[in-house]
């Protein structure tokens, strides 16, 4: 997984290999919350899975761990995960938390609405770690390896 990034001193944009992620995982179904820390703990690119049943204190453990990405469950109700959002872009070392919903379908409404709250990743179920990763990399800004290179191409 790569991710385009500039040096400090503005030098030249770099790739850097995304191999550290801490990913939590909000759900209220324990069977699906366990597959999904499965599959995480599957993927090279991710360091730490863990897992809440409600997004209630999310911040609580943004004090206790670095989190990259968070995954909610559209399950737990639209309000409940764009409340979770907002609260959470709010402290400080939130700013760079990339948000992934997972559905049944996936809407355009619903990929409007999530935009707005800072939620770039959508997974339809069912989907499998390819998915899931690509939709990590959305969710953090990052585009697909295959379009990184496509634009340096065209740069070039």
């Amino acid at each position: 997984m790569l991710a385009s990034y500039s040096e400090p001193g503005g030098g030249s944009p770099l790739e850097r290999p995304h191999h550290d992620l801490n990913v939590l995982v909000v759900d209220a179904d324990p069977q699906r919350r366990s597959q999904l820390k499965a599959m995480l703990r599957g993927l090279e690119t991710v360091k730490m899975a863990g897992a809440r049943n409600t997004p209630h204190f999310l911040i609580d453990v943004l004090g206790e761990n670095a989190i990259d990405v968070i995954v909610f469950d559209e399950q737990l109700g639209w309000e409940n995960i764009v409340d979770a959002m907002r609260e959470v872009r709010i402290h400080p070392a939130a700013e760079d938390i990339g948000f992934v919903i997972v559905a049944e379908r996936v809407t355009r409404a619903m990929v409007r609405k999530g935009s707005q709250v800072g939620a770039l990743g959508h997974l339809q179920r069912p989907f499998g770690p390819v998915a899931l990763e690509q939709a990590m990399r959305t969710s953090l800004g990052e585009g697909h390896p295959r379009l990184h290179s496509s634009l340096r191409v065209m740069r070039g």
